[in-house]
């Protein structure tokens, strides 16, 4: 089972704006909440010792290569 905190819309909103300004292209919340959930899946996998995701150096490193500019 993978728990996600809670976000409120707000939150969400505010990434999306985050995000517009930082790469200059419009961002939507289903850009965002497709980013957090790519990044949960991840860290869920990489717990679970999947051989299929590329070996890390650092033990905790859970960035994934998502990017959300569309």
């Amino acid at each position: 089972m993978i728990l996600l905190p809670s976000l409120e819309l707000s939150q969400v909103k505010a990434l999306k704006d985050a995000e517009t300004k930082r790469c200059g292209e419009r961002a939507t919340v289903n850009d965002v909440l497709t980013a957090l959930l790519a990044g949960a899946l991840r860290l869920y996998c990489q717990k679970q010792g999947d051989p299929l995701l590329p070996k890390t150096d650092n033990e905790g490193d859970t960035s994934a290569s998502v990017q959300v500019c569309v």
